[in-house]
């Protein structure tokens, strides 16, 4: 696992943050089913694609590496890389 590096790219139109490792890249996937409650966020879950599987939707994703620590170690989990700690930083 040394030397893999996580980007982060957040799509201006609906907000959802995107991780990519090499030539894989995480998307957050709304999950169906279950109990609806009325007033509950949608539930979202990461799913891994090629990096070309994205494509259509490139233009709209704004790289950056300013994204909340929760949501980096939730990306950072889902490709197995070790938690970040407030005060480490990559």
């Amino acid at each position: 696992m040394f030397g893999r590096r996580i980007a982060f790219a957040v799509d201006r139109n609906t907000g959802m943050v995107y991780s990519r490792v090499g030539e894989r890249v995480a998307v957050p996937v709304r999950v169906e089913g279950g109990i609806r409650v009325r007033g509950a966020k949608p539930h979202y879950e990461l799913e891994s694609f090629p990096v070309y599987a994205i494509r259509e939707r490139w233009a709209n994703l704004l790289s950056t590496q300013r994204v909340p620590i929760h949501i980096q170690n939730y990306h950072r989990e889902f490709w197995r890389l070790p938690k970040l700690t407030s005060t480490s930083s990559e």
